[in-house]
């Protein structure tokens, strides 16, 4: 009786992790205007895992003192598309960008995932740091990457560079500001269909088609006790990051409610006290300064609800579970009550981290 056919060789076996040169940019001279660059190629890489972009500034002359989200509103808009222009990241601004990185659990484990702790260096007038745009939810499988094999259908990033004024202020700005910008993209390789030993070999990452998406939205607030609705629903949802803002464009820390609930078609999933939610971001993201701003500490007018942190382990972790991911149907009511707004709030930014597939159990399957 012949030997039962060796099961095939799992694609993270199969597949090697793999990187290279994306783009370099031109010199940016930064100038009282912003600077949109023109839309940025990104070649096909096999699957797609995240996208890191470095960013180097040299300003001179002046007294430069930056503005309170810089260095990273370096960049006032970023996007990616596909090449029939669906977005993958909606634009967002550096800022935004960020807190993706420090909070969504998708670029790095926790607390390294604070890009202020890696790979920045410089001053309030010339530095150096490294944004990513991430696509995996799953670094030991591969589930989320997106497939980029036709060579004719590059991905679209659309970045703008900011002004002198905007980015250090208006008081004492630099004279020049010349920036760098370059981006390395980071994939799977696509396996070939046998090895040398001829075993077959799965060509895809698992849940092919399962697609991470960040969204934006940007409901106003006003003082007092109050529902905000958000309408990025349908899909599965693995994080939740508010940031509140005054009329002015400034975050701010003392306008944020001292008790927030998230409500599901009206059913209560959270009860968080203000300092009790600060607690659970220190514990869920490992930050451990005393102080706000700082290395490894929280962010003012930021608070974050990471429904993978929740199914254990720090967010980031690629061991950790995904079973308390959100389901949400188009349909679904979810909504932030917070009690009460004080007198600055103006805007509330939510940025949603949407996973949708055609199987849920590739989600959950952790």
């Amino acid at each position: 009786m012949p030997d039962a056919q060796a099961p095939a060789i799992p694609f993270p076996i199969a597949s090697r992790k793999q990187s290279r040169s994306s783009f370099s940019l031109p010199v940016v001279n930064m100038g009282a205007s912003l600077s949109p660059q023109t839309p940025i190629e990104i070649p096909a890489t096999g699957y797609l895992r995240y996208v890191d972009l470095s960013f180097v500034v040299v300003a001179t002359g002046g007294t430069p003192q930056v503005t309170a989200d810089a260095p990273w509103s370096l960049i006032t808009s970023i996007g990616l598309r596909t090449s029939d222009g669906t977005p993958i990241l909606v634009p967002v601004s550096g800022y935004q960008l960020y807190l993706i990185n420090k909070y969504g659990g998708q670029a790095g484990n926790s607390p390294w995932a604070d890009l202020r702790r890696r790979s920045y260096t410089g001053t309030a007038a010339s530095y150096a740091f490294w944004l990513r745009i991430p696509f995996e939810i799953d670094a030991a499988t591969g589930l989320g990457s997106v497939p980029a094999l036709a060579s004719n259908r590059n991905f679209q990033l659309d970045l703008t560079v900011n002004s002198i004024s905007g980015l250090y202020g208006a008081t004492t700005p630099p004279t020049a500001v010349t920036v760098t910008i370059f981006g390395i993209a980071n994939y799977w390789a696509v396996p070939v269909a046998q090895n040398d030993a001829g075993l077959q070999q799965v060509g895809a990452p698992v849940g092919l088609g399962t697609l991470a998406r960040w969204q934006l939205e940007t409901p106003p607030v006003t003082p007092g006790d109050k529902f905000v609705k958000s309408n990025n629903v349908g899909g599965t949802i693995g994080a939740l990051i508010f940031t509140l803002r005054n009329s002015s464009g400034v975050r701010t820390d003392a306008d944020w409610p001292n008790l927030s609930q998230l409500y599901l078609d009206n059913e209560p999933q959270t009860y968080l006290v203000k300092r009790y939610w600060e607690r659970i971001m220190c514990d869920q993201f490992g930050l451990s300064a005393t102080t706000k701003e700082a290395i490894n500490g929280l962010d003012n007018g930021v608070f974050v609800i990471s429904f993978a942190a929740d199914g254990g382990s720090m967010a980031g972790d690629p061991m950790a579970t995904r079973a308390q991911f959100l389901s949400t149907l188009d349909a679904s009511l979810l909504q932030l009550w917070g009690s009460t707004y004080g007198a600055g709030a103006s805007t509330l930014e939510i940025l949603t981290l949407t996973v949708s597939t055609a199987n849920a159990a590739f989600v959950y399957g952790k």
